[in-house]
């Protein structure tokens, strides 16, 4: 049933016959239908959504528009949805052939021109039905546009097939687009012409003509970059293409995030690949952190004309105490009498080995670095500290651990340093990993390991509700319920499977509707006393909505009776 779902939100695998979905709803019904142009006071756009498919435009079913070049109807269905089948009906009574060459498209935008095509209505008869598969396109928006000469469009029904897109980094209705706040730099100027800070003016014309959009030379490579003023943590950039021309100098651009200006040390979060006029592409970021967004095109001279973008995410709020400075240090080897493990919690960041105050281990496989914090933390943030005066690539690939063992192999993976520069300085968040130990792990091949700082932040575990070392889970023998199925995903099974990726892609999280209350339950067969319940939150996004969850314990099946 996984790979069916997953067949079905994305658009794969439609290669049997495009037909309406045995018991789909028809998402046109709660959209909100516009037109090219008025009839009279006839055939206005909603007629096509109303429910009724007579085919006879005196019934007052069908809409209509004047003889427009070219007509089209558009239908916003306020949130994206991945489309899988638009069924369009028409006229009965007469005028059948208005409707031939009609096109049914997609897109993310109120433009109809920018809209992707899913297929065209060559053939036509009074009354005919016309099912057009669209595999999966996504979008807000669906059109029917008439598009090569004057003509009327009337459509005397429209019904719309598919499933919401679970996005984790579409931004929230209410987000606020951080990007306005920034600075903005580009690779060059263009003249006079297209500043760098018409990128976030907050005008999405796409016309640059209107002086809304930016422009560098042809560069090689080409780029903008916006300083966000504070480390955030990035969801979601939106970028917006040209509409009047040109936009294919789009394709291959990468979205990149970092700590540094220089853009060649971000680290990417995503490829814009496919582009049409006025494009709208969303890119997950995921997460990563840092105080810059750029967009680069790497691989060859172009210019790069950006007309908004959009950045989301939520500023890094520095904790206050580095627990890290109380532990005590450990690494794989010493190299000479140079480097010990201390001089990583000495508090000195200088970066210059000569300093004495980074570590260095030897040549190992692997090299690691350890600190033991003498009592169980939940770890938020550790923040490591790389050399400045060379060697700073020795850092990439370096894992950050937090377990309850000395044995480094043992400890879980808080996230990996992938890209470097000199003094770079990494933020690596552990959500709060629980563990006495702290480790930093160069795991794949014979590398010296130098730091020049760490720091950690986090929460002391209070002794009397933390598990004992041979605790034993008894979730994992009972029977989950919840209040409500999400499609065919998250069942309340997942969360006693013993998987703790926070990953929802990976299928180990469970997921309710919109209930009110939500809820998730689990029986444990018999009678117990109760001393904790660990919940572990969602990693790849919307780690919010956890925010304000109840625990509770009873012996009713009813959770509102259930002990807080």
């Amino acid at each position: 049933m996984k790979i069916l779902a997953l067949l079905w939100l994305f658009g794969i695998g439609f290669a049997d016959l495009c037909t309406v979905p045995r018991g789909g709803t028809n998402i046109a019904r709660q959209g909100i239908a516009e037109q090219s142009s008025p009839y009279l006071n006839l055939g206005a756009p909603s007629l096509a959504i109303d429910g009724k498919t007579s085919g006879v435009f005196s019934d007052w079913s069908c809409t209509h528009t004047s003889n427009d070049a070219p007509s089209w109807w558009r239908l916003n269905l306020k949130t994206e949805y991945a489309i899988s089948v638009v069924v369009v009906y028409n006229r009965l009574d007469c005028c059948d052939t208005r409707l031939m060459g009609a096109e049914v498209r997609v897109g993310e935008t109120p433009d109809v021109s920018t809209h992707v095509k899913c297929g065209t209505i060559e053939a036509t008869s009074p009354g005919s039905v016309h099912t057009i598969c669209c595999n999966g396109k996504r979008g807000q928006f669906v059109s029917v546009v008439l598009p090569n000469q004057p003509q009327h469009l009337t459509l005397c029904e429209v019904e719309v097939y598919g499933v919401k897109t679970v996005s984790p980094c579409r931004p929230a209705v209410n987000a606020i687009n951080i990007a306005r706040q920034g600075i903005a730099e580009q690779s060059s100027p263009y003249g006079n012409l297209g500043p760098p800070n018409l990128a976030i003016d907050g005008k999405a014309s796409g016309v640059f003509g209107e002086g809304t959009c930016t422009h560098t030379n042809n560069d090689s490579p080409s780029w903008w970059r916006l300083n966000l003023k504070a480390s955030y943590a990035i969801s979601t950039v939106m970028v917006y293409n040209r509409l009047d021309c040109c936009d294919t100098r789009l394709m291959g651009a990468e979205v990149r995030v970092g700590d540094s200006p220089d853009v060649s040390k971000h680290v990417k979060c995503g490829t814009i690949e496919v582009t049409s006029p006025g494009s709208i592409h969303t890119i997950c970021c995921h997460e990563k952190r840092g105080q810059f967004v750029s967009v680069v095109l790497p691989n060859q001279p172009q210019y790069l004309t950006l007309c908004e973008v959009e950045v989301y995410g939520e500023e890094i709020v520095s904790p206050s105490i580095n627990i890290a400075r109380q532990g005590i240090a450990e690494q794989s080897s010493p190299y000479l009498n140079f480097g010990g493990p201390n001089l990583a919690i000495d508090g000195k960041t200088s970066g210059v080995f000569s300093d004495w105050t980074c570590t260095h281990t030897s040549n190992d496989s692997p090299s690691w670095w350890r600190l033991n914090l003498k009592a169980s933390y939940a770890v938020s943030i550790v923040v490591v500290y790389n050399r400045l005066d060379c060697c700073d690539t020795r850092l990439t690939g370096a894992e950050v651990r937090v377990g309850d063992s000395p044995d480094v192999s043992k400890h879980t993976t808080c996230g990996t340093i992938e890209a470097t520069f000199p003094g770079s300085v990494h933020t690596i968040c552990c959500d709060e990993l629980i563990g006495q130990y702290v480790s930093i792990v160069l795991p794949n091949q014979p590398q010296y390991l130098t730091l020049c700082e760490v720091e950690i932040y986090g929460e002391a575990i209070t002794p009397e509700c933390k598990p004992g070392l041979n605790a034993i889970n008894i979730a994992r023998q009972g029977t989950a319920e919840q209040s409500s199925p999400y499609l065919n995903f998250g069942g309340p099974n997942l969360a006693i499977d013993g998987n703790r990726s926070g990953i929802f892609n990976d299928w180990t999280c469970t997921h309710t509707s919109n209930d009110s209350p939500s809820w998730w339950r689990l029986k444990l067969k018999a009678s117990y006393d109760i001393s904790i319940v660990v919940v572990y939150n969602r990693l790849d996004c919307c780690d919010k909505r956890l925010t304000g969850a109840e625990v509770r314990v009873g012996d009713s099946p009813d959770v509102s009776e259930h002990d807080k």
